[in-house]
């Protein structure tokens, strides 16, 4: 793959919303593994919701 390409790919992907820092979890290397699971839990249950919406 060229240079060029890569680099292409490399900028296409800093545009990407899924691929932007969130501070919300800037600390996860500072808290414990029980509020990193809280995290983890309370935005799993946003999927469903936000499915549903897309979906009707």
């Amino acid at each position: 793959m060229s240079e060029n390409r890569i680099k292409n790919i490399l900028e296409e992907i800093e545009g990407l919303i899924t691929e932007i820092a969130d501070p919300r979890f800037s600390r996860l290397d500072r808290i414990s593994v029980e509020e990193i699971l809280k995290i983890i839990n309370d935005e799993d249950s946003k999927v469903a919701d936000t499915v549903k919406d897309e979906i009707t």
